[in-house]
């Protein structure tokens, strides 16, 4: 049988998991910018050892390392969209349990009632 939750608890929880969501979305920004540059710094290391004469194997197998940064900072960037969405839709999940539950939380705390066996049926179904 299903745990009952109450609005606050519901919000609370709502709230939560979209700050986890926008902070997770930061986060892996954050890894995928940082790849990038990593990338980029390797793809000039590439360039520089070239110059040098050093053997060419080595300069391939950096130049790949560097394309191999490139795609992994292109799929960070991708997953950094799809949680950029996934945090919007957690705000709007919010929104949505705010607009659809705080009325009732609302018209209770209105009410002349002191506890619970004080309200009537009938008066929450008609607020």
């Amino acid at each position: 049988m299903p745990e009952g939750i109450t609005y606050q608890q519901l919000l609370r929880k709502v709230n939560k998991l979209a700050k986890q969501a926008a902070a997770d979305s930061e986060g892996i920004a954050e890894v995928g910018n940082s790849i990038s540059e990593e990338a980029h710094g390797t793809a000039r290391v590439a360039q520089m050892i070239g110059s040098l004469n050093v053997d060419p194997s080595t300069i391939a197998e950096t130049q790949e390392l560097a394309s191999y940064m490139d795609a992994l900072a292109e799929s960070a960037h991708q997953q950094c969209t799809l949680a950029e969405g996934t945090a919007r839709q957690a705000s709007a999940a919010a929104d949505t349990a705010r607009t659809l539950h705080g009325g009732i939380s609302e018209a209770i705390q209105r009410s002349p009632a002191s506890n619970i066996h004080d309200v009537n049926r009938q008066w929450l179904t008609r607020e």
